[in-house]
């Protein structure tokens, strides 16, 4: 491969140079996101628009009991059920029994070589977050996409999971794997435009594929940095509750996905309209506001360092 190199930011992402072969797209993580769980249900059917020379395409349904009752889980969130330590218990949850089966089609994840080279998993938020790839924040496969699916689509964000070593969602079974967040939508609805730029945000992505692999037999490839800007996950904010941990306020209109917060800014406010919370000096930009899912999980919305990486992307 010929490199083609510039100073652009103290974080490079390097192309490893593996050919992928084998690519899962996965809907009804949560049962119901259902433009994910119909996109997936539409390749099920149209196997041939998933279908690239290079490489095999699975697709599956992630959460069939959830799906049925149209709920995000039955028993338990199932993106939490794909850590090491969690897929080491015994699974006593319809959610973790499935997450065995799936981190064994997918990875397994305690082993070395992965049977998936990418997963893209299929969600919905009901926050305005638009379209937004999230993944690990070493995965340079789902950067170099990320920074490929941006020249075609001005509004496709990246962000990066928390910095951890180890991550309980379901993309982290693969070698290389991203969440494809879509929002606004409804819980237990599907959205007719969001949904059909889910499905060309899926051509794109696989065509992106199919080309870094053609580059890569070709052996006459040409790698390029270039930048690109992630929003990482640092923290987030809870909603003011009462003694007994209901929620007792709401979310300040000032706060919009991806619009960088000001020092001063109010957050929160009371049942009575008045503000409970303001914003200090840090420069964070907020995203997942207002995420129905999250109100259990004690989250209002998520805080995010915006920063700029080098991702090394294929030609």
């Amino acid at each position: 491969m010929r490199r083609s190199m510039a100073a652009l930011a103290k974080t490079v992402l390097k192309d490893d140079g593996h050919v992928v072969r084998r690519v899962a797209i996965v809907g009804g993580t949560h049962g119901n996101e259902r433009n994910g769980i119909f996109a997936a249900r539409h390749l099920l059917k149209d196997t041939k628009r998933a279908s690239r020379s290079t490489f095999e395409t699975t697709v599956d349904l992630a959460n069939p009991a959830a799906i049925a009752v149209n709920r995000r889980y039955v028993d338990e969130d199932m993106n939490r059920c794909f850590s090491r330590e969690m897929l080491g218990r015994k699974a006593t949850s319809r959610e973790a029994r499935r997450a065995e089966v799936l981190d064994q089609a997918l990875g397994p994840k305690a082993a070395e070589e992965r049977r998936m080279d990418l997963v893209i998993d299929l969600h919905n938020t009901t926050s305005d977050c638009g379209y937004a790839l999230m993944m690990r924040r070493d995965d340079a496969l789902s950067h170099a996409l990320c920074a490929t699916l941006q020249k075609q689509y001005e509004d496709v964000r990246c962000c990066e999971w928390d910095d951890k070593p180890d991550h309980a969602t379901l993309p982290s079974c693969g070698r290389s794997g991203f969440t494809l967040e879509v929002g606004p939508v409804p819980q237990g609805v599907a959205d007719a435009v969001t949904y059909q730029k889910t499905l060309e945000l899926i051509d794109s992505i696989l065509d992106a594929v199919e080309a870094r692999n053609q580059a890569l037999l070709s052996q006459k490839s040409s790698v390029t940095l270039e930048p690109l800007e992630v929003y990482r996950r640092v923290d987030h904010v809870d909603f003011p509750r009462d003694d007994d941990h209901v929620v007792a306020g709401l979310i300040a209109p000032e706060v919009i996905d991806f619009k960088p917060l000001e020092p001063g800014q109010p957050l929160l406010l009371g049942l009575d309209g008045e503000c409970v919370k303001t914003h200090g000096e840090s420069d964070l930009t907020p995203f997942f506001v207002n995420e129905a899912a999250y109100y259990e999980k004690g989250v209002a919305f998520v805080l995010a360092e915006v920063a700029e990486v080098g991702v090394e992307v294929v030609s």
